[in-house]
């Protein structure tokens, strides 16, 4: 898509750039006590845990949320693995963030360790074959965010 309509490409990785960046905003402000922002991430998701049971194969470093999002989301056949510099963007982002929770004291030491160790492991290329949801929801945040490694979920 890069290639061929790179125009709609650029779009929507200026819209996933813009809400991680919304995201970002609202928690600063939430840890920081200042509460500036509209943008407020709902409390709770209906119909995101849908129920019943799903199988999961045991080589993958997703969950069941992952699992779902293949079900409900097959918006473009195009899966996200295929866009690495946007899974390295996300990692960069996650891992910042948990450096930056653990500083502020909102995230334990260790939790901070596990998920940048996690984020290098993705950062090393080794994992983009688990990032399998649509890209297109992908940009949505929640499926794509809940990709876990089997070491320490990767959850901003």
């Amino acid at each position: 898509m890069r290639r061929n309509k790179p125009d709609v490409f650029y779009r929507m990785v200026a819209q996933v750039a813009r809400r991680i960046s919304e995201r970002l905003r609202y928690t600063s402000e939430k840890l920081s006590g200042r509460r500036r922002s509209r943008i407020l991430p709902p409390e709770r998701a209906l119909g995101a845990r849908p129920p019943g049971e799903r199988e999961v194969p045991n080589h993958a470093y997703y969950g069941v949320q992952t699992i779902r999002a293949l079900e409900n989301f097959p918006i473009s056949g195009t899966p996200l693995k295929n866009f690495r510099h946007f899974i390295s963007a996300l990692a960069y982002v996650k891992k910042g963030a948990a450096m930056a929770n653990c500083e502020l004291g909102a995230l334990a030491k260790e939790k901070m360790k596990a998920i940048c160790a996690a984020c290098d492991e993705i950062l090393k290329g080794s994992l983009n074959e688990h990032f399998v949801v649509d890209m297109i929801q992908g940009g949505a945040g929640t499926s794509t965010n809940m990709t876990p490694t089997k070491s320490s979920p990767i959850v901003l």
